[in-house]
């Protein structure tokens, strides 16, 4: 479309938290840049040795095995939180319209061939290393299709309530007066729904004394307070 091209007609989103993970073919690179340590495009299992390393990092809960099958599970990094998340692990996709004109929001990078075919998929990624295994593609052609035929029929979109992400906002800068310190300013935002009583502020927050120092772990409260 050009820039002199008036868009008419309705105007209308979806948007929808999906739940991936890493798989094998993470690891297994391409053919052109094949992996190392044993694994190869194509495979479904993982090895005796690398699920030891895995199980001894993080043992995969039931939940994600049932909920990747076929697919094995290389790395639960989803489930990994120390000292931080290790990965994203619930992914945010949502279409947007604009009278004739349909944006399909990605929350990754799609080779061009891929976008052709997700474009495609809801006009009616790959491997080579993709965080999410050589499926990735496929789910997000199954995603953009429920969302899609959601939008179609003017439905909502349903999902489990903990797959919204937390809010991640912050207030930060160094402290000026001192070496190697720093403040947070902590905010809450009240939900019109929210209960009425006397409420607190607790921050956890991990701190190091020096470059190579061990992360320490702190958390703080704030003095009460009312919401009517």
């Amino acid at each position: 479309m050009s820039a002199t091209k008036e868009l008419t007609g309705k105007f209308d989103y979806r948007h929808a938290y999906q739940n991936f993970t890493i798989s094998p073919g993470f690891a297994a690179g391409t053919t052109d840049g094949p992996g190392m340590f044993g694994f190869q495009q194509g495979d479904s299992e993982i090895n005796e040795l690398w699920k030891k390393v895995r199980d001894l990092l993080k043992e995969p809960s039931q939940f994600q095995v049932e909920c990747q099958k076929p697919k094995a599970v290389l790395l639960s990094s989803g489930e990994m939180f120390e000292p931080y998340a290790w990965t994203p692990e619930i992914l945010p996709i949502q279409i947007l319209r604009l009278g004739k004109l349909i944006i399909l929001s990605v929350p990754g990078e799609l080779t061009t061939m891929a976008g052709r075919r997700l474009r495609e998929a809801v006009k009616e990624t790959l491997a080579a290393s993709t965080l999410y295994g050589s499926h990735t593609l496929s789910a997000y052609i199954q995603e953009f299709n429920h969302l899609a035929l959601a939008m179609a029929k003017g439905r909502g979109v349903l999902q489990p309530s903990d797959w919204s992400p937390p809010d991640l906002s912050s207030k930060w800068k160094l402290d000026n007066s001192s070496l190697y310190t720093s403040l947070a300013t902590i905010e809450r935002e009240v939900p019109e729904e929210a209960s009425s009583g006397v409420y607190r502020l607790r921050h956890f927050g991990s701190s190091k004394e020096a470059q190579h120092s061990p992360i320490e772990y702190f958390t703080g409260a704030s003095s009460a307070f009312t919401v009517s």
